[in-house]
């Protein structure tokens, strides 16, 4: 079974708010849950964060009710970033990570 990635056409002013809306519903999303603090962040990238391993890389976790794996990066200057192996066939798109502010990625 193959996927389809459906893509809005939008013309003229609507990219600007179509452009707003997503980043709105990003923003929303990454209220949801965020692995790592804003405070934690704010310290990694100030260098006086002294326990990143609590929060960086791979951790069980709880989240919305659902007990999983969570896995945080530090990549600022990344486009893009996705978890790949064995489990996914090694395609780099079928899990991707979110970004946060500060330059890190999340998923779970």
């Amino acid at each position: 079974m193959s996927s389809v990635d459906i893509v809005p056409v939008i013309w003229g002013d609507d990219v600007g708010e179509y452009r707003h809306q997503q980043q709105q519903q990003q923003v929303k999303q990454q209220q949801e849950y965020r692995l790592i603090s804003a405070g934690d962040a704010y310290l990694y990238n100030e260098g006086e964060y002294f326990h990143a391993y609590n929060s960086l890389g791979a951790h069980r976790t709880k989240q919305r009710g659902r007990d999983g794996v969570g896995f945080v990066l530090w990549a600022p200057f990344a486009a893009a970033v996705s978890v790949i192996g064995d489990f996914n066939g090694w395609h780099d798109g079928k899990h991707p990570l979110q970004p946060l502010p500060g330059g890190f990625w999340q998923t779970f």
